[in-house]
């Protein structure tokens, strides 16, 4: 099947250009351990796949090499897959009036010493339907197909008789409107036979089985992959298509495809670059290692969640880099929200083959403040504290925007300022520096301010019985796709009953606590929830570099760590 054409991160051995309709079965063998093999006809979007049709195994090895990716290989002994499904009639299209459909097998058998059977619905006893292709030991195929028993259509090839163990694509057509059968090795020739057309079967299949017949006798010695099964008369140019696939050969290459797609040869791994008109070399060539890799709209993006290095060691061309500090942790009792991590996206820079170091900043804990993350020479700083209650608050440490104190029944806390940070060596934009807002006074509620975030303020409660503040909002960068929000400030606590809330943490940032009522929520994307009726706040998101929410009132409570920070590296692919 084509799996030249990189679909974002897939691979699929169905390339964007084919036709899907009328898939029925489509198995790749592509599971690393012993479990059902699951019919991917769905997957790639086909509307006709049958429901239940994955192969239960038995005997055969797994992750064997395929044409692609991986096969599944049979002794030859007692080794099969079978797939049954919801009902017999869901098999019953290949033995009916009316019959369209192409079966598409990758197969390579390891001896010659028996027939053997490659698929099988049937043996053709007294009054069966269904269907079996079977390889002689003349090196022959043949298939058979008919409904109870009659109507039978017989192939017998005489050219077709590969005589080596190599690789081989095998197709099966049959069309009852021409009532002609065809089968061809390869990309090769084409035997068929015509005039047969079947009548509808008052006995249909309930179970395909592979590398066996029916009985479970005469088992396949070799290997089996990317097998699909349609329900429709597939195009001479469609098999010669999934054959070069196969094959290693050079697909051309589709034009009604995205603009930055990328195409990939089987056999060299070379990469192709659809710029919207034509297919030509990646413009970079860079070669490089670290972090997880992701491929997309014609990028490749090196994500990093922990300590590690990015490593050039080819190409030339401009690098990107996305570096996120990591959030600081809201306050403890009666506690502002902790501050987001600074945000910093550099403008594209001229990269030099060598090694980048990259230290992840981990999130501060209750009332600490967050670490700093660093690429190279350039240092994203972590965000401030939130304030905590003890007589009049304290405001939160600078760093992507301090969280507010809360003063409890006295006095109010006031919010930390923000600082931003600055390119050391590159330039770009920074989404960093808000300030934290402050505590409210108050005897019933007194209430705390939220973090500040990258890319607004924290908010500072205000009026009678008012919530706690609100964490300042993360942003979210276009030009680096993700659902993420980046920095979010998280929410501050709050001391109150009733409808009284711990703050709503900024997006992408943890939420408030409030031991009486209900605790802040979370902000959008990753953020951690308070608990309600209890003084814990919810955590900053994991790599956003997020501000924890600021504890209740209780004396034993603590705020939410800030979110661990993060970094990611692209280029043109």
């Amino acid at each position: 099947m084509t799996i030249k054409y990189l679909d974002s991160k897939r691979i699929s051995a169905l390339s964007s250009d084919t036709n899907i309709t009328g898939l029925r079965a489509y198995y790749k063998f592509n599971e690393a351990s012993p479990s059902n093999i699951i019919n991917q006809a769905s997957t790639v979007g086909s509307t006709s796949a049958i429901a239940t049709s994955d192969l239960v195994v038995s005997g055969a090895t797994y992750g064997v090499t395929g044409i692609l990716g991986d096969a599944l290989s049979f002794d030859g002994s007692n080794d099969n897959a079978l797939a049954s499904a919801t009902t017999a009639s869901d098999w019953a299209f290949l033995n009916q009036t009316g019959a369209e459909w192409t079966i598409i097998i990758w197969y390579k058998r390891d001896n010659f010493s028996n027939t053997q059977y490659i698929l099988a619905t049937t043996n053709f006893d007294v009054s069966d339907t269904g269907i079996f292709i079977r390889n002689a030991t003349d090196r022959s195929l043949s298939i058979r197909f008919g409904t109870d028993g009659t109507d039978l259509v017989t192939l017998n090839t005489t050219t077709l008789t590969p005589n080596d163990t190599n690789w081989h694509m095998l197709m099966v057509k049959y069309s009852d409107s021409a009532g002609t059968v065809s089968m061809s090795i390869d990309d090769g020739t084409v035997e068929s036979t015509s005039g047969h057309n079947l009548t509808n079967s008052t006995n249909p299949e309930d179970f395909m089985h592979f590398a066996e017949n029916k009985t479970g006798a005469s088992h396949f010695a070799g290997d089996l992959d990317e097998v699909s099964i349609w329900n429709r008369v597939l195009t001479t140019a469609e098999i010669t298509s999934l054959y070069n696939s196969g094959s290693g050969q050079l697909v051309s290459k589709p034009t009604n495809v995205e603009t930055n797609s990328i195409l990939v040869e089987k056999d060299t791994g070379t990469r192709y670059w659809y710029d919207g008109s034509t297919w030509a070399l990646p413009p970079s060539g860079i070669v490089a290692t670290g972090g997880v890799e992701e491929i997309t709209g014609g990028y490749t993006y090196r994500k990093f969640t922990d300590t590690g290095t990015f490593t050039v060691t080819a190409g030339a061309g401009n690098l990107e880099v996305l570096i996120v500090g990591a959030g600081g942790g809201g306050g403890g009792v009666k506690g502002g929200g902790g501050g987001s991590g600074a945000v910093m996206l550099s403008d594209p820079f001229a990269l030099s083959q060598k090694a980048y170091t990259v230290t992840i900043g981990n999130g501060g804990g209750s009332g600490a403040v967050g670490q700093s993350t660093v690429f190279d020479t350039e240092t994203a700083t972590g965000g401030g504290y939130g304030g905590a209650a003890s007589g009049s608050g304290s405001g939160g440490a600078n760093g992507g925007g301090g969280g507010a104190g809360l003063g409890g029944h006295h006095n109010a806390g006031a919010g930390g300022t923000g600082t931003a940070p600055t390119f050391s060596t590159l330039t770009g934009t920074v989404y960093a520096g808000n300030n934290g807002g402050s505590g409210q006074t108050g005897s019933s509620t007194a209430p705390a301010g939220g973090g500040g975030g990258s890319n607004t303020v924290g908010i500072t409660p205000t009026g009678a019985g008012a919530l706690g503040g609100t964490g300042g909002a993360g942003i979210s960068i276009t030009s680096f796709p993700t659902t993420l929000y980046w920095g979010g400030g998280g929410g501050g606590g709050c001391h109150g009953g009733g409808t009284i809330n711990g703050g709503t943490g900024g997006v992408g940032s943890g939420g408030g606590g409030n031991d009486y009522g209900v605790a802040g929520t979370a902000g959008l994307n990753a953020g951690g929830t308070g608990t309600t009726g209890s003084s814990t706040a919810g955590a900053g998101g994991v790599n956003t570099g997020a501000g924890g929410g600021g504890a209740g009132w209780n004396g034993s409570g603590s705020g939410g760590s800030g979110g661990k920070g993060y970094v990611v590296v692209r280029h043109l692919s």
